[in-house]
């Protein structure tokens, strides 16, 4: 039976509902297949993750349009510092994530968030877990190009839309 680990950060719905319709799509292409949705953000152990993905990123996607437009308007001219503070955590939490990697050995992984790419990426490597073993997989879904297209060490990038296709020129 092949493992499908589909990670994601539960910052706010998107990412998870889009792992849930992937899910719900190779579910019904391969029933013998297990496919584990797994929330980065509050299933690895690190406190970190989990105060940067539920606490912070759900107060700020929770404000008002227009605060939470200017907010993502500044991010470029403040130098990325969420993008920085982002991998700082991820950073942190990559031992916890190859450990994992190592119990329940996904014959691939497929993100829908730049990060959780970022950090199974990562979490492979330190684990020794080989290319082809564990292929990484990231879908870029951002509607709202929040961020453009950002190269988060995945093996094969796929997008959903036209738009977000635009991105990868």
């Amino acid at each position: 039976m092949k493992r499908v680990l589909i990670p994601y950060f539960s910052a706010g719905n998107g990412h998870l509902m889009f792992a849930r319709a992937l899910a719900h799509h190779l579910e019904t292409l391969r029933p013998d297949w297990e496919i584990r949705l797994f929330d980065a953000g509050t299933e690895l152990p690190d406190h970190g993750m989990h105060r940067l993905f539920v606490q912070h990123w759900k107060t700020i996607l929770a404000m008002p349009g227009f605060i939470k437009d200017t907010i993502f308007a500044l991010e470029p001219l403040q130098g990325g510092i969420s993008h920085t503070i982002t991998l700082k955590v991820i950073e942190q939490s990559v031992p916890d994530a190859a450990r994992f990697l190592l119990e329940w050995q996904p014959d691939l992984i497929c993100a829908t968030h730049w990060g959780c790419s970022h950090l199974f990426g990562q979490a492979r490597q330190l684990a020794g877990i080989a290319l082809a073993a564990a292929p990484l997989w990231y879908v870029y879904t951002e509607f709202g190009r929040a961020y453009t297209l950002i190269n988060c060490q995945a093996d094969r990038y796929f997008t959903i839309s036209e738009r977000a296709a635009s991105d990868l020129t």
